[in-house]
């Protein structure tokens, strides 16, 4: 099953200060098609992003315009 699922990743900024990061993940249930990283620090957040990728069966080479509108809004 092709679908979005929700990563978290341990990351560090210039200053060296580590942070938690969420981003999105699409597969087809055995590999990686595509990965997204560092999208929010909300968790919540790039949950709901997730749920409507899915509801509204989103194809990764449409993905680009929904993050820009994602990053662009207070979602």
């Amino acid at each position: 099953m092709r679908r979005y699922s929700v990563i978290s990743e341990q990351l560090s900024d210039e200053e060296c200060s580590e942070y938690v990061s969420y981003g999105l993940r699409f597969s087809d249930g055995r590999k990686t098609i595509v990965k997204i990283s560092d999208l929010s620090l909300k968790k919540e957040k790039v949950e709901k992003f997730c749920e409507r990728l899915n509801a509204y069966e989103v194809e990764p080479d449409d993905l680009r315009d929904y993050i820009e509108d994602f990053l662009a809004d207070d979602f």
